[in-house]
């Protein structure tokens, strides 16, 4: 395991069986794995413990899938102090959490004096042609 209970809990989640998951899931578990196995990476904690401490400013918590990819994006550095992981793409469909996720992603760029980063996601609908 990574030593982070954002990045953690959602493999174990993922791993679990407890909500049937696509093959993509489980490739990125196994990958984000790999790569803490085989790199010096290190989690700034109290950056992320910061970050997350931001939640009592919306009216929901993050789901599980949310801290994850943010612990990753914001939180994990390679030895040099550059971000492993610094372009966060989301695919899902409709319902999951994006734009929560990306006002989230805002204010933690508004905490830093960022006004400038581009974040993109890409919604797709569960409708064809739509």
């Amino acid at each position: 395991m990574t030593n982070c209970k954002a990045i953690d809990d959602y493999i174990k989640f993922v791993r679990s069986g407890e909500v049937k998951q696509c093959r993509e899931q489980f490739l990125l578990c196994d990958m984000i794995e790999r790569v803490f196995k085989e790199e010096d990476l290190v989690i700034d904690h109290n950056q992320l413990e910061k970050y997350l401490s931001y939640q009592k400013y919306f009216p929901f918590d993050l789901f599980l899938w949310e801290k994850f990819c943010f612990a990753l994006h914001n939180c994990v550095y390679k030895q040099n102090g550059e971000l492993r992981w610094p372009n966060l793409d989301v695919f899902m469909g409709r319902g999951g959490g994006k734009n929560g996720f990306a006002s989230f992603e805002e204010m933690k760029n508004a905490s830093n004096g960022i006004d400038d980063v581009y974040e993109s996601f890409v919604k797709f609908s569960n409708q064809i042609g739509s």
